[in-house]
């Protein structure tokens, strides 16, 4: 089923992101690294952007943990479970 690829290509996107965030902003990353990150972001943040609005990230000390990739991962599961 496409609609299945789909979807466990997009979680795969969504995992991806969740890596990526634990670079530090500040390292040395060429010009297609960076147009394929800034891809990246633009193909998840219309997903995480909703779960965000609902879902503040959860303090621990000085940092931020946000749980919309959790989340939107769980949920893309659960709907292609359904499909599947």
């Amino acid at each position: 089923m496409l609609l299945h690829r789909l979807i466990s290509a997009y979680i795969l996107l969504l995992v991806l992101r969740a890596l990526v965030s634990w670079i530090p902003p500040s390292a040395q990353l060429g010009p297609t690294t960076r147009q394929l990150l800034a891809t990246l972001f633009k193909l998840t943040e219309p997903v995480l952007r909703p779960i965000r609005n609902l879902i503040s990230p959860v303090r621990v000390g000085a940092m931020g943990v946000d749980f919309s990739t959790f989340v939107a991962i769980i949920l893309l599961s659960f709907i292609n479970g359904f499909i599947h």
